[in-house]
């Protein structure tokens, strides 16, 4: 199959059977006074199911549709052929594009000129393998912002990873729930909207849109839960742990956000690669590219703008000539 053109079209048919499964929808009960603690709280479910059944999706589809969307079949030795809808368009990669990201540099580094990530996870240096680092961190009190990143993920490993550890062993299982409930599936995306942002104001229509993706797909939502087994199980020696080594041959840029899931040093991160770029925000979270877009582009223009550590690395070509200024 070439790489086709494609334009987005949700039949019909399936937007009315959404709208009568939220009409055919039951809820729980709730404790008094639980807020967000555990869980999404049940009048914003119900305020966003309500939402749900006159939300214009042709709208969104359409915005969407501006962008250059394709469709092409991939072929994968010992696979059938992967039919994949993408975006032919640059753009930045959290959560798992940080993961994709780093594997493709530890594989391939003669093809990745640079990378850039938000998510940063690593561990404190070791003497073994970076004296220098180690001896800095050993001598370097934890700032302020070192002590709130620290509680930030020790919150999320205690109290913000049970999405993880289901989605890593029982992907299946969880896949009917958040196909055949609309509900289901609002809430548990709903869940990491709030969590994971830095008190972003979402709005009913963004959040509907990203969960009407999400149900609306071809696929379905049960999907994207499987990426997260296979990275668990992965038998390739390229699974989600060899992420968080050093890549010595790809120059790296790391941007930090006080609200990210894992918020680390900055000793910790450069121990992931050679570093030419740094920047710690004081706001932002998981989703930086959706709730602060101006501050990431200003730093992917420092970075590889002229002046900046990964100017000039694709062979034959200087880059930026300037740093295109401040949004």
């Amino acid at each position: 199959m070439a790489i086709e053109p494609y334009t987005i079209s949700v039949a019909e048919d399936n937007l009315q059977r959404l709208r009568q499964k939220l009409d055919a929808s039951d809820f729980p009960d709730e404790l008094d006074q639980v807020s967000w603690d555990y869980g999404v709280p049940l009048a914003e479910v119900k305020r966003l199911t309500r939402a749900w059944k006159d939300f214009d999706w042709r709208k969104q589809e359409a915005t969407i549709n501006q962008l250059p969307n394709y469709r092409t079949a991939v072929q994968v030795e010992g696979f059938d052929p992967l039919d994949i809808h993408f975006i032919h368009q640059t753009s930045k990669g959290g959560d798992w594009g940080t993961m994709v990201t780093r594997i493709m540099g530890l594989r391939f580094p003669d093809h990745v000129c640079a990378s850039h990530i938000n998510m940063v996870r690593g561990h404190p240096p070791a003497f073994t393998s970076h004296p220098l680092l180690y001896l800095q961190h050993l001598v370097s009190p934890y700032s302020p912002r070192d002590q709130a990143g620290h509680e930030r993920s020790s919150w999320m490993l205690r109290e913000g990873s049970g999405y993880r550890h289901q989605q890593s062993t029982k992907p299946q299982t969880l896949g009917y729930a958040l196909t055949d409930s609309p509900v289901g599936l609002l809430a548990w995306i709903l869940e990491k909207l709030h969590d994971w942002t830095d008190n972003y104001p979402w709005t009913s229509d963004e959040i509907l849109t990203w969960v009407s993706i999400y149900y609306l797909s071809t696929a379905g939502p049960a999907a994207s839960l499987r990426i997260y087994y296979e990275s668990l199980h992965d038998k390739s020696g390229y699974g989600r742990d060899r992420t968080e080594q050093w890549i010595p041959k790809v120059p790296l840029g790391l941007s930090y956000f006080p609200r990210e899931l894992t918020v680390v040093p900055k000793t910790w991160g450069r121990t992931l690669g050679p570093i030419v770029f740094e920047s710690l925000h004081d706001r932002g979270g998981h989703f930086a590219a959706w709730e602060c877009p101006e501050a990431l582009v200003d730093d992917l223009c420092r970075m590889f703008g002229r002046g900046g550590g990964a100017f000039g690395v694709v062979k034959g070509s200087d880059g930026y000539k300037q740093n295109v200024p401040k949004l």
